[in-house]
């Protein structure tokens, strides 16, 4: 559905790519899966392999897969922006790139964020691992962080996150 989507509303500068995890969690998918996958990326050629695991057990499944692509992309790339998104979301590939041209006229700075932010804490010396925090602000992520429900006593922060619906 988002590759046909994306075809059938083609906009000049924005690329799309499907982002795997080259490691797993636990168990990786069948090889029959693993097999339809490649033959799938050699067909499109839009599918990347990155360094991080897929389906973590906590909070942020694709924490570390998104952490590997953010640091990736602009190796592969030389855009103005690169914006990361997730598998259920729609982006409308023409209304992003004026979005982002507009923002980008009215900023002085190359340094730009374009996002819905959420606050959260992260536990030190785990790959990228929430705890606490969620879609209130840092006052609500402290009260979570503190709570002894959410076992996150050990967690700092909270730093803001930009969501997976869309991040630019």
């Amino acid at each position: 559905l988002l590759r046909t989507f994306n075809r059938a509303v083609p906009s000049a500068h924005v690329q799309f790519e499907f982002v795997f995890g080259r490691q797993y969690y636990a168990q990786p998918p069948s090889v029959g899966k693993q097999r339809r996958i490649a033959e799938e990326a050699a067909v499109n050629g839009d599918i990347v392999f990155v360094d991080g695991r897929e389906k973590l057990p906590h909070v942020g499944k694709a924490s570390e897969k998104s952490a590997a692509w953010w640091r990736s992309a602009p190796q592969r790339s030389r855009a103005d922006f690169f914006c990361k998104t997730d598998d259920d979301a729609l982006v409308h590939g023409p209304h992003l790139d004026a979005a982002l041209a507009a923002a980008k006229a009215q900023h002085a700075t190359p340094y730009i964020m374009l996002s819905y932010i959420r606050w959260r804490g992260w536990l030190p010396r785990f790959d990228f691992q929430a705890c606490g925090g969620g879609w209130g602000g840092p006052g609500d992520a402290i009260e979570q962080m503190e709570d002894p429900v959410n076992q996150c006593a050990r967690a700092e922060g909270p730093f803001p996150q930009g969501t997976g619906t869309l991040t630019c």
